[in-house]
């Protein structure tokens, strides 16, 4: 949300990678339609429940939140050398200090790597919520929430 203030954003790489993300309306209906067929203990990944890119990733938040930051795609290659000088530097990323930057960033700009093709067969599955309507949903909830403890 941060870096979508600015009036300019940046893509890791082209911005067409997909991302594993998945909505949480979305995910509380896989939950149901699992504990509803009996399948409370077997495992599903509704991690791809559509395509999504880092690209409309990004275009979806600003939406709801009520920006358009013109967004600029960084090459692979400046991406890579960046995170491995930063890397050297001691910096770690956001909820992955564990990880090394260099490894953040490879799995960052690589595709998604998650099937949901299991649960859509098996319990025929389909996500509720469209990606643009529910990174609009979540950018909106952002700015309401963001704007109050901004206060």
């Amino acid at each position: 949300e941060r870096m979508l203030r600015w009036p300019v954003a940046f893509l890791l790489g082209a911005g067409q990678n997909t991302l594993p993300v998945v909505y949480a309306g979305n995910v509380a209906v896989a939950a149901v339609l699992a504990l509803e067929a009996g399948r409370g203990g077997a495992t599903y990944d509704v991690g791809s429940d559509r395509p999504l890119t880092q690209r409309m990733l990004l275009e979806g938040l600003a939406r709801g939140l009520g920006r358009s930051p013109m967004l600029i795609p960084l090459p692979a290659g400046v991406v890579h050398a960046g995170a491995a000088v930063l890397q050297r530097l001691g910096v770690t990323a956001p909820g992955a200090e564990g990880l090394p930057l260099s490894r953040v960033v490879r799995l960052a700009l690589r595709n998604s790597p998650f099937s949901s093709v299991r649960i859509r067969g098996e319990l025929g599955w389909v996500p509720p919520y469209a990606h643009e309507q529910a990174l609009e949903r979540t950018g909106r909830w952002l700015r309401e929430h963001l704007e109050h403890d901004e206060d």
